[in-house]
């Protein structure tokens, strides 16, 4: 449900950036069109030249710098520089698709720093500057993302309703190739199966396992365990591991693999393979005391073996890893709270269940937790 945003430019961005900062240098510092006398005018504005002394070539270089120069912003390091060129240019581009792509940008910065209501507003420009024009596929590509950014800023705030529908507008888009829509499906998949709607999560996975087919992707993975998981609310455990299995070995270096990973002993012991689910865990402790990856799978093998401990009777040794895991992995968070209650509560400690059961409430109301711990058996608000 989670997207990360690209941080790293790869090997053919930065020679972008090179060239797009190197223009940007020549146009400010060195003013290399009068140098070179070339009929360009206010050139930072993008205005048109006259196709002569090669200022066509100078003209295609000023017009497609402003992603260029945010790149080898990024790629040096200089975020808050690169937020704020991208917002310069997305307001002033000439080009609908320049404005777009550089808004979007800034929304990735400004989510990246922390800041979801500066990516929200970023977004939102990115979304009014689409226009008429989302018959065009770039626009329509960017306009999608755009949604995406606005999803997040939703989720963020427990608003997964409306985060739902911004992920059915971009699926309503028609991307193509239909592969494009596959991050969508996958994400609304996510977001179905945190209000409840199990079943629905599993045909929005099938959806988007289907669009990705030709070449399965992290998105792939992604939709693969929203379906894992949706199953196994529906006490189908034995689907829910195939999914499992199946995600896990389709892009091993994702994050949604890290949390197959760590989901996988549990689909295990829900489906009776009590000797594989051993063997799981060990290697999932393993994995989290040692290598590249060791903080990432700690985190997510605390809530894991807390609710496996929990179901064995452990109710101390669960109530830790469940404490431990609200720091750890807050993407864990809400069946932390839940199963906290539910401790809480077997030990008579009304007072310290109410405060679980509330902050839960407070934080993701829409939620099926949120439905469990209210008693009504529905994530329907």
């Amino acid at each position: 449900m989670t997207r990360i945003p690209r941080s790293q430019a790869t090997g053919l961005e930065v020679v972008a950036a090179l060239v797009g900062v190197g223009v940007l240098i020549g146009v400010t510092v060195l003013d290399i069109p009068t140098l070179l006398r070339l009929p360009v005018a206010d050139p930072l504005m993008g205005l048109v030249a006259t196709p002569i002394n090669g200022s066509l070539t100078y003209l295609i270089l000023v017009l497609l710098m402003p992603t260029w120069g945010v790149i080898g912003l990024e790629a040096f390091r200089l975020r808050t520089q690169a937020e704020a060129f991208a917002c310069w240019w997305g307001r002033r581009h000439p080009l609908r698709e320049q404005r777009m792509e550089c808004l979007l940008r800034a929304a990735y910065l400004a989510w990246d720093r922390g800041a979801p209501s500066a990516a929200a507003v970023s977004a939102e420009a990115g979304l009014a500057t689409a226009g008429e024009g989302l018959y065009l596929p770039a626009v329509s590509f960017y306009y999608a993302l755009c949604l995406e950014v606005r999803a997040w800023f939703l989720q963020n705030e427990g608003r997964y309703q409306e985060a739902l529908e911004q992920y059915g507008q971009a699926v309503r888009l028609h991307l193509k190739p239909p592969s494009l829509t596959a991050q969508y499906y996958a994400h609304a998949a996510g977001l179905l199966y945190v209000l409840g709607r199990f079943e629905e999560a599993v045909l929005f996975s099938a959806q988007a396992i289907a669009a990705s087919s030709y070449q399965p992707d992290a998105f792939t993975t992604e939709a693969h365990r929203w379906a894992a998981l949706s199953l196994a609310e529906l006490s189908r455990p034995d689907e829910a591991v195939n999914h499992c299995e199946t995600g896990m070995v389709i892009q091993p270096i994702s994050v949604h693999n890290i949390w197959l990973t760590a989901d996988r002993p549990w689909l295990l012991y829900l489906a009776g393979q009590d000797e594989k689910a051993e063997v799981s865990f060990a290697g999932l402790k393993q994995a989290a005391t040692e290598g590249a990856l060791a903080e990432h799978m700690r985190q997510e093998y605390q809530e894991v073996l807390g609710r496996v401990r929990l179901s064995q009777g452990q109710a101390e040794e669960a109530e830790a890893l469940f404490r431990a895991s609200l720091t750890d992995a807050p993407r864990r968070h809400l069946s932390a709270l839940y199963h906290l209650s539910l401790i809480a509560a077997q030990k008579g400690d009304e007072a310290q269940a109410l405060d679980w059961r509330e902050r839960l409430l407070r934080e993701a109301p829409e939620s099926f937790y949120a439905a469990r711990v209210r008693g009504d058996g529905s994530s329907e608000v």
